[in-house]
């Protein structure tokens, strides 16, 4: 067998990336049908940046790769590039499921809801698979403070929001130096609100960490709406 050296996998210096579609770049507000799915533009539009910057993007995803639907002979690759093209995301190509399957495309990174790092993946062990344990983190940026009337209803509202049961009302401090926080306690575990007034813009971040799961598509889209057009940027993660 002969070997070469490796070479960069995209010709003159152009990085790939490999975006995953369903719960990367869309959700599934009820059932998980493709033609229901809605998009999650703020991921799109980091995926755009990319996209905007050089990397030369293709969408991979897996619908029409399952036994099934390899049997009824569906193929989702028009219907899916058409419904890229709706929401906005700018590509160069896409791979679905139905056109081979286990096959790794050469791409410089992997941009997927499911996936993590070898790094993150040492060291880590589940000590307690049988139990639930769920984290999502909300950090955004106010045109104007965000007061602790409004953090104890936001606290109260979301709680009902992710149907998690109130132990106490939400306790409230107030540190000069940095600003308001909060601590909601649910009988499912609970969620810190953390403020910095001292900045322009006025920043937060939302802590929830629970042992029930919960959807934190809603507690993004909650978020938006109690601030309306005081906020400026929202990101999250989980």
């Amino acid at each position: 067998m002969e070997f070469h050296d490796s070479k960069q996998f995209a010709a003159d210096d152009v990085k790939v990336a490999l975006v995953d579609i369903d719960e990367t770049v869309c959700y599934y507000p009820d059932k998980r049908r493709y033609d229901l799915a809605q998009p999650l533009t703020e991921n799109i539009d980091k995926i755009n940046k990319l996209y905007d910057e050089g990397w030369q993007i293709i969408y991979w995803t897996a619908r029409g790769g399952s036994d099934k639907s390899k049997a009824e002979g569906r193929c989702y690759y028009d219907f899916t590039w058409k419904q890229l093209e709706s929401w906005g995301c700018k590509f160069h190509d896409l791979s679905t499921g139905s056109k081979g399957k286990y096959i790794k495309p050469a791409c410089d990174l992997v941009i997927d809801d499911k996936s993590i790092t070898i790094e993150q993946l040492e060291g880590w062990e589940d000590l307690a698979p049988e139990i639930c344990r769920q984290r999502c983190i909300i950090e955004g940026t106010l045109h104007n403070e965000f007061t602790p009337e409004d953090m104890t209803k936001y606290a109260i509202d979301i709680s009902s929001v992710l149907n998690m049961s109130l132990v106490t009302n939400p306790v409230l401090n107030h540190e000069p130096k940095y600003g308001w926080c909060a601590f909601v306690h649910w009988k499912e575990s609970g969620m810190h609100i953390y403020t910095w007034d001292n900045r322009s813009p006025k920043f937060f971040s939302v802590d929830i960490y629970t042992c029930k799961p919960f959807d934190p598509e809603d507690a993004v889209r909650y978020t938006k709406e109690f601030f309306g057009d005081n906020l400026i940027k929202v990101t999250w993660k989980e």
